[in-house]
């Protein structure tokens, strides 16, 4: 069975929609060999996001900033990152992990929980890989408001995340503007939109919700 379906335009950013399989047969290799300024991956539930973003970052040849969800996770992303690799130095706190490999690469896990924004005023992000761990939600859309004019500079921006809702956000325009563009679902999630107030912890398959992206307008970083 074909698992990817190219659908090809020499004058369009390219999209590989990737039918629902199960997560044991899921070819994460087109995002990692992707080297466009913008790769994107709305995923499934179990399709392996993090594991992806972390081995990701630990093979790139440039150095990284990955952002997560909050504290909690700075921890559990970094100890993905150094399972993969041999590293030279690391240290954790509460905020951010810093790991540094023998020949003087460098990964910082950072979270984007909106008390920590202070902290990432004036960070670094020319020549680096930016990587985002979830990004369909206010966190993300904060920080394409407060820093997304900064991205322009980094070598490669990468998320893989989840959608949770079939509203517009800030999530889905910057999916539609990346040049390298993929969809990942798994059959283990609702086949069917639950918005209801009442439904917690829904997701959606994410190339359900392609026409509704590619409808969407141009991400303004003002509001």
């Amino acid at each position: 069975m074909e698992l990817i379906a190219e659908y090809i335009d020499l004058n369009a950013p390219k999209i590989v929609s990737i039918p629902e399989v199960s997560a044991q047969e899921v070819d994460w290799n087109a995002f990692h060999e992707s080297q466009e300024h913008k790769i994107s991956m709305f995923a499934g539930r179990r399709t392996g996001k993090t594991h992806n973003i972390a081995l990701r970052a630990s093979r790139s040849e440039y150095d990284c900033i990955v952002f997560v969800q909050n504290a909690y996770q700075v921890r559990m992303m970094a100890e993905l990152i150094i399972g993969f690799n041999h590293t030279r130095d690391v240290a954790i706190d509460m905020y951010q992990a810093n790991i540094q490999y023998n020949n003087l690469r460098h990964v910082c896990v950072r979270t984007l929980e909106s008390h920590s924004f202070d902290r990432l005023r004036g960070i670094g992000i020319s020549g680096k890989e930016i990587l985002f761990d979830e990004v369909d939600n206010d966190n993300f859309s904060r920080f394409i408001r407060t820093f997304g004019w900064t991205l322009d500079r980094a070598h490669h921006v990468v998320f893989a995340s989840s959608i949770s809702n079939d509203q517009d956000t800030i999530a889905k325009r910057w999916f539609k503007a990346s040049q390298a563009k993929f969809f990942l679902d798994s059959p283990i999630v609702p086949t069917v939109i639950d918005s209801s107030p009442d439904c917690n912890g829904y997701e959606v398959f994410p190339s359900r919700m392609r026409l509704m992206i590619e409808q969407l307008p141009p991400v303004n970083h003002t509001n």
